[in-house]
């Protein structure tokens, strides 16, 4: 009777051993940072401007009117800090005019991010810092400028893909 409780004894000591050693020696997850949550694909999904105290605008339905590709249009934020735009093939006559002024489009861009800023430095040493949010897969991007005392916020929205 005394071997079988050394035995009860052994056994229960060896799972507590083995559940500790497993628990301990496991490796935590990557830490999720406000960068880290920018990696991947995002898809334009909305543009909106809201001027002076005037009601915002939803710009995107007209704008894919005149720029039907622009609905394909993406940024890509990977993780080592680059920025790239992602501009269809049939896109890229159509967005000629401002296509050098996108991030990432024929120069190398990088970008930091804080829990509620993204500062986008680009190749010639200029720096834009812009506002933004991230709930679930949505991404808004936020500018906000000033112009003889009238403010205004343009957002860009994205989803992630």
């Amino acid at each position: 009777m005394q071997n079988l409780s050394k035995f009860q004894f052994a056994v229960r000591l060896t799972i507590v051993l083995l559940v500790s050693i497993i628990m301990f020696s496991c490796s935590k997850s990557a830490e999720v940072t406000p960068q880290s949550k920018l990696v991947g694909t995002w898809k334009l999904t909305s543009l909106t401007v809201k001027e002076g105290n005037d009601s915002e605008q939803d710009l995107f339905g007209f704008a894919i009117i005149f720029v039907p590709c622009l609905k394909d249009f993406a940024f890509v934020f990977n993780s080592k800090g680059e920025l790239s735009s992602d501009i269809p093939s049939n896109c890229k006559t159509e967005l000629a005019d401002f296509s050098s002024e996108l991030p990432g489009e024929g120069e190398t861009v990088k970008y930091e991010a804080t829990a509620t800023q993204l500062t986008i430095s680009n190749s010639d040493g200029t720096k834009e810092v812009l506002d933004y949010t991230i709930v679930d897969t949505k991404l808004t991007i936020i500018q906000t400028t000033e112009e003889d005392g009238v403010k205004t916020v343009s957002k860009l929205g994205f989803t992630k893909k």
